[in-house]
């Protein structure tokens, strides 16, 4: 009897990265990673990167922001990453980029960073890195037909209180609907003895800056461990078929908006990716670090500019002057991205 060969056939893993966490903002960027995915054999918890331990090598598109617990960076050797529109918040840098953390990311160049931030900062420790975008700007790849009519009404998504207020007293006609992307019912911190401690690290924290004027102290990573511990804790009892729903949801809402005016990023970059008036007004100074590079595509306002905006202008003129900017780089950085997380995900 002639043998017979059998061939192994090892088939490629799918990871989606999911962020168990309160902002809605995060469940948007995985669904605009799933957009482009096959399929998903594994859900990869981003804040524990390194826990992952699967039979096989997983394919994993490490798009958003980065982390809560950059003790878990860098991942696991069962991950293959494709590292695009990456964020890299300012207090997990310092552990993210030590010597392990920057071995890891030359493995994998050129990084793509979602803001000029986070391409400078790589750069600085020696990473090639370029400007790609963020991922949220595609999402017309797949969920374009969301758009139906667009005439819905003007979506106000965690404003501060005094523009709401403004907005409403002003235009007292016009049809706002007000929504948040915290998806927190009930505050992690809101057991007394957790509000006390969490008061009692962040008054040490706010002294100790003052005094040593650096952040890297034992009292602020001790707050920083504290609250990420609570949030995710609370946040990861949100199963993400839940989330992603939620995300869909709110898709569905920006992409029939009359406008959108907002102070969430990933309120403003998924309403200019379906082509909606969009007016974003920056919370703080800190979060401008996180627009850097992405504020060409948008009508931004300080929060002051925007209130002397109001006094002087009609809320109809308003909205038909905030359409997506630029259109022409816009739509070459969304195709490269497009490209490029298509190209990770189908090549072999």
């Amino acid at each position: 009897m002639r043998g017979t060969a059998t061939a192994q056939v090892t088939l490629l893993k799918y990871g989606l990265l999911a962020a168990y966490i309160a902002n809605l903002g995060d469940d948007i960027q995985t669904l605009a990673a799933l957009q482009f995915y096959p399929r998903v054999d594994v859900i990869i918890h981003r804040e524990y990167l390194d826990k992952v331990d699967c039979e096989d090598d997983v394919k994993v598109v490490m798009n958003g922001w980065f982390m809560h617990r950059p003790e878990a960076w860098p991942p696991s050797s069962k991950i293959l990453p494709h590292f695009t529109s990456m964020h890299i918040t300012p207090s997990a840098a310092p552990m993210m980029l030590n010597s392990k953390g920057v071995e890891y990311f030359r493995r994998y160049e050129p990084i793509g960073a979602r803001d000029k931030f986070t391409e400078r900062l790589l750069r600085s420790s020696g990473i090639k890195s370029y400007f790609s975008g963020c991922l949220t700007l595609t999402l017309d790849y797949r969920f374009g037909c969301l758009r139906k009519h667009g005439d819905g009404p003007i979506l106000l998504v965690d404003l501060p209180k005094h523009i709401l207020h403004i907005l409403r007293k002003r235009f007292r006609d016009e049809r706002f609907v007000g929504i948040t992307q915290n998806m927190l019912n009930r505050n992690p911190f809101a057991n007394p003895i957790d509000r006390c401690l969490l008061k009692a690290l962040n008054l040490v924290t706010r002294a100790l800056r003052g005094v040593l004027r650096t952040e890297r102290c034992v009292y602020v990573d001790l707050a920083r461990r504290y609250w990420s511990f609570k949030m995710l804790r609370h946040c990861f009892k949100i199963q993400l078929l839940e989330r992603l729903r939620l995300a869909l949801e709110r898709l569905y809402l920006l992409s029939n908006a009359r406008c959108v005016i907002t102070a969430r990023l990933h309120i403003a970059l998924p309403s200019i990716a379906l082509n909606v008036p969009t007016i974003f007004i920056p919370a703080s100074r800190g979060a401008m670090i996180r627009v850097s590079g992405l504020l060409k595509f948008m009508t931004y306002y300080t929060p002051e500019k925007f209130v002397k905006v109001l006094e002087s202008c009609d809320i109809e003129k308003i909205c038909q002057n905030a359409y997506p900017r630029n259109i022409d780089e816009l739509l070459i950085l969304k195709k490269e991205l497009i490209k490029s997380v298509n190209h990770f995900l189908k090549r072999g």
